[in-house]
């Protein structure tokens, strides 16, 4: 069970896709932010994934404001380059 205010790790396969999925259990009426945080553990991974993600943001039409996230009424399509 995860309790808030933990950390949650989760092991990742290189190359596979993965679904995230929240649950708003109290029912809130208004917005909730969440917030999704992926790091690679061997340092040659972090360097090529800063170097793709700064690639993805000169790519678009306003950096500030591009989102890599698309949250909708159906399931969240992340875009990412690989």
């Amino acid at each position: 069970m995860q309790h808030q205010g933990d950390t949650p790790v989760t092991y990742l396969n290189k190359g596979q896709f993965y679904t995230v999925t929240l649950h708003d259990t109290e029912e809130h009426d208004g917005e909730i932010n969440s917030v999704i945080k992926v790091t690679f553990h061997e340092e040659p991974h972090r360097k090529l994934a800063a170097r793709y993600w700064s690639f993805w943001l000169s790519q678009q039409a306003d950096p500030k404001t591009a989102r890599a996230l698309d949250i909708g009424t159906s399931p969240p399509i992340l875009k990412t380059k690989s």
